[in-house]
């Protein structure tokens, strides 16, 4: 089994996002992508980590994302109680959010006791990969059976080489697609194979896994929605 591309639900979430942050950011960006690929996917846990002071759209877009995806549970994973605050001020200033479903959680300086509290994670986003709190965060995931899919965004101009997935994650995962996205400043986008169950036939051989980000075209216009940026 392995995560299936839902892209009638991708498109709904896409332009519920467009709408609820025209107010936040007058352009098209990260959040909507991150809702369309969180709804498409029809994540079951949709797990982000953010900070005092990280742009709000992206969790807004995420919010909508699980709306979109059916029984979706979305989480925050915070280090302290000011950035939960912030947070929770954030996202209520959106009038289209009425009662936001996200459960957040203040983990401390390490988020790893948060992380493996939460079984069966399928999508992830976390702001920035050099940050320790992130770092670990993606260390200590547990993802589903049917695999995952993780963004890092990155925070800077500068120019790097290709995200080292690998390096970031824990011992045995399987990275089955990576790719670089380029919104804003930039996603790394990795694509989890679905775990292997002995003597149960589930998961095995993924295979070369095609890409699933952008791939739905608007039925009135004929394009591509997320490939436009």
């Amino acid at each position: 089994m392995r995560l299936v591309w839902s892209p009638e639900s991708a498109s709904n979430a896409y332009h519920d996002t467009v709408r609820a942050c025209k107010d936040i950011q007058p352009w098209i960006g990260a959040a909507e992508y991150l809702s369309a690929q969180a709804a498409g996917l029809n994540a079951k846990l949709i797990v982000e980590t953010w900070s005092d002071k990280s742009p709000i759209a992206n969790s807004i877009g995420l919010i909508i994302g699980a709306r979109h995806a059916a029984g979706s549970r979305h989480v925050c994973i915070v280090p302290d109680e000011r950035s939960r605050s912030a947070y929770l001020t954030g996202i209520r200033e959106v009038s289209i959010i009425n009662s936001p479903t996200v459960e957040v959680i203040v983990a401390g300086p390490d988020p790893q006791e948060a992380m493996e509290s939460l079984d069966g994670v399928e999508f992830m986003v976390v702001n920035d990969g050099s940050s320790r709190f992130n770092i670990r965060a993606l260390r200590f995931a547990k993802f589903g059976q049917n695999g995952a899919v993780l963004v890092c965004k990155r925070t800077s101009d500068a120019i790097f080489p290709s995200f080292n997935w690998n390096g970031m994650l824990r011992r045995g995962t399987r990275v089955v697609n990576s790719s670089f996205v380029p919104i804003g400043k930039g996603l790394d986008v990795a694509d989890i194979g679905a775990r292997y169950i002995f003597g149960t036939g589930i998961g095995g051989d993924q295979g070369a896994n095609p890409s699933h980000w952008i791939n739905y075209v608007e039925e009135t216009s004929g394009r591509d929605p997320l490939s436009r940026f």
